[in-house]
């Protein structure tokens, strides 16, 4: 007998206000301006369009989405300073927006076959 289970990617509930709160996520302050800036601001300087690479970073599956934009985000300077943990500001960006980051429990190689096995035990038994 096989198990199937359906796991849905990184989308949040409503694709339009992750969105908006995925491109208002801040980043740091400009000390020539004193103004915020936010992930829109990484996309625009990256030559992106900020509102189609939120959408698609929204659709993406968690860890990529979060690859994707720690990857723009290490080519982002504020002033004069590269952008402070890009890594980290992307799993809080996405996280905001609404993208849960979290590992599987079966994917961490501790639990590696003997997990994914006791679930399917769990399931056949239902």
């Amino acid at each position: 007998m096989w198990v199937h289970m359906v796991c849905a990617s990184g989308t949040a509930g409503t694709v339009a206000g992750a969105d908006r709160r995925l491109l208002h996520h801040g980043l740091g302050v400009d000390p020539a301006t004193e103004h915020p800036v936010t992930v829109r601001h990484a996309l625009e300087a990256a030559g992106l369009d900020p509102f189609k690479s939120a959408r698609r970073l929204m659709t993406l599956p968690p860890p990529v989405a979060r690859d994707d934009l720690a990857a723009v985000l290490r080519g982002f300077s504020i002033g004069d300073h590269r952008c402070p943990d890009p890594e980290g500001h992307a799993h809080a960006a996405l996280t905001d927006a609404g993208t849960d980051i979290v590992p599987h429990p079966f994917g961490d190689p501790r639990f590696g076959l003997t997990g994914a096995a006791l679930l399917a035990l769990v399931l056949m038994a239902l």
